[in-house]
């Protein structure tokens, strides 16, 4: 192994010269952000896009053809307050949420929602037939149901 690559006590570290010296970066503390990357047993993808969206809510998080930047904020907050909705629906830790959303922005606040909820997202196609949809909801025995269509502003 070449001399730069060894440390002792700890994996080999990059370097940024000849003399084996790490890189200026790698001796400072994390930044903000990636102190929620190593998020605690027991925690959630909800709780991790909380935490990026605390610290850096102006971050752009998604592009939206129709409208520009959708930053981890407003992606949050809305699925917040979609969350807030479950709840109150009832929806408990456990329970099955079925989302029939297509591939489109508005999907990512639903599944945000259900899992911030502590619900089970079940995915469906809108375009599915009514028939699938009875099979889906009785056999995973769905609480609760978001759905895409027409009168879903709130996830516009």
């Amino acid at each position: 192994m070449p001399a730069d690559a060894r440390t002792a006590g700890g994996p080999p570290q990059p370097a940024s010269s000849a003399t084996g010296t790490p890189p200026p970066d790698a001796r400072r503390a994390p930044a903000p952000a990636e102190r929620c990357v190593a998020f605690e047993a027991g925690g959630s993808v909800a709780r991790l896009l909380g935490c990026r969206a605390t610290e850096r809510p102006d971050h752009p998080f998604l592009w939206v053809e129709e409208r520009g930047p959708w930053t981890l904020g407003a992606l949050v907050g809305a699925a917040a307050g979609l969350a807030t909705t479950l709840r109150e629906a009832g929806v408990q830790r456990g329970d099955r949420v079925l989302l029939r959303i297509g591939n489109d922005a508005r999907f990512l606040p639903a599944l945000a929602a259900a899992w911030s909820a502590g619900a089970v997202p079940v995915v469906m196609h809108p375009a599915a037939p009514l028939a699938e949809m009875e099979r889906v909801v009785a056999g995973f025995r769905v609480r609760a149901a978001v759905s895409a269509g027409a009168d879903s502003g709130s996830l516009d």
